[in-house]
């Protein structure tokens, strides 16, 4: 069976991705990226205290390891709560494990705005524009 994305695999191809991935944060990389995760930890509980509640799932944990992978990719703050949506069509199949087609469609659409954020970083600065389109859009 075929996932977009790994955390939904079985072994032994879960495995065999979680190996490339864990390349990218060694120990030394998960260090030097602590301040950085304690700040948007710090964010979320200073979110509830104003709020005068908090739902530690779904405001914390649910939240951290994408807002995270955000930082490092370089999404705007303002992009995030729907690369957040976006992204959970990521874990949600259908019984026979199937992606439904409007599903497909956001994750193409969430893989098109990534890749408008790499073509930013790549272009030289002079010509580095807003071409990067909204992941609310397609």
């Amino acid at each position: 069976m075929s996932y977009l994305s790994f955390v939904a695999m079985d072994p032994p191809e879960h495995t065999r991705m979680r190996a490339i991935v864990s390349r990218a944060f060694t120990p030394r990389r998960v260090a030097a990226l602590e301040p950085m995760i304690r700040q948007i930890a710090r964010g979320y509980i200073a979110e509830g205290l104003e709020r005068g509640t908090f739902d530690f799932a779904r405001d914390f944990a649910a939240r951290l390891p994408l807002d995270v992978i955000s930082e490092l990719l370089g999404v705007p703050r303002s992009d995030r709560a729907d690369v957040r949506r976006r992204s959970d069509a990521l874990v949600h199949y259908d019984p026979d494990g199937k992606l439904a087609e409007e599903g497909l469609r956001t994750i193409l659409s969430l893989g098109d705005y990534y890749a408008s954020i790499v073509a930013d970083r790549r272009a030289p600065r002079a010509t580095t524009s807003s071409r990067r389109s909204s992941p609310t859009a397609g």
